[in-house]
């Protein structure tokens, strides 16, 4: 059956919290990871992603397959004070997307990715921001949507922005 995507809800935080647990350690075998409830005590900046899903600002999409979510996009807006990893400037939503292992490659990244630009276009954002490591497959992804990478921080994560208004 084919990938479904719909808007992310107020109601979707514990799923997309799961799937920041996904973008967070992408690189890392089952075995290697710390349990998903700890993944907030990582540092102060990863529970931005997540806490208190379903903002007014909050916009996100959902894949589904055969009734089951399976990975999700979304952005939210950060201020100076607080910035995520990504953080360009305030009024610039930085975007996440997570995927479990088995459902990369399948091209659910790549329709989750388009429908949040969309989205994000009817919500007349200019620019979006991210931040991704140099070695994520998924940096191939980003730079086929036109991201463009503004500065490598010393541990090897990119930020990057692209302007909505070219594509």
């Amino acid at each position: 059956m084919a990938v479904k995507l719909r808007r992310a809800e107020p109601t979707d935080g514990e799923f997309i919290f799961l799937m920041m647990y996904e973008a967070v350690f992408w690189d890392k075998a089952d075995t290697d990871r710390p349990p998903v409830e700890e993944m907030l005590n990582q540092d102060e900046v990863l529970p931005r992603y997540t806490t208190g899903w379903g903002r007014d600002s909050d916009e996100g999409m959902i894949a589904e397959e055969d009734g089951r979510a399976v990975g999700a996009a979304w952005f939210r807006l950060y201020t100076a004070a607080q910035p995520a990893y990504g953080f360009v400037a305030e009024g610039i939503p930085e975007i996440a997307i997570g995927l479990p292992p088995e459902e990369r490659g399948r091209g659910t990244g790549t329709a989750l990715l388009k429908a949040l630009l969309d989205r994000a276009k009817v919500l007349d954002y200019r620019t979006l921001c991210l931040s991704a490591h140099r070695d994520n497959p998924a940096m191939g992804l980003y730079e086929k949507f036109g991201f463009e990478p503004l500065e490598l921080d010393e541990e090897g994560y990119w930020t990057m922005k692209k302007d909505l208004r070219t594509h």
